[in-house]
């Protein structure tokens, strides 16, 4: 599976690939522009950092079972956010919630992050 993929899935209104520290890798959007898109990739590293860091600290100190963290989806009230990381590579797709099928998406995001994990 593609970024082009998933940028194809009923609902993707832009899909990309971000590294740990937020730095984009690869994007396909309808409406963001490449600075856009490195903005989002920023600033959905620093939100995967801080709950992957939150997670570990749960896990540690409460016995949960929370970590390593994977994923996350931030629901607005037009558009979403879905975040899910492999081992070494993190996806992000925005969402039109009003057209979206989250289960479908989520799956294909969670696969399509694992597959890439294993590949590099």
């Amino acid at each position: 599976m593609t970024i082009d993929e998933l940028f194809s899935i009923k609902g993707v209104v832009a899909a990309g690939e971000f590294d740990e520290l937020g730095r984009l890798k690869g994007f396909k959007s309808k409406t963001l522009t490449k600075q856009q898109a490195d903005s989002t990739a920023m600033l959905s590293g620093s939100l995967v950092s801080l709950l992957a860091t939150i997670s570990s600290l749960y896990t540690t100190y409460c016995g949960v079972l929370l970590s390593p963290f994977r994923g996350v989806t931030v629901k607005g009230a037009d558009y979403s956010i879905m975040l899910h990381c492999g081992e070494k590579t993190c996806l992000g797709v925005i969402i039109k919630n009003a057209d979206a099928d989250y289960a479908n998406i989520e799956k294909k995001v969670e696969y399509f992050s694992n597959q890439l994990a294993i590949k590099t």
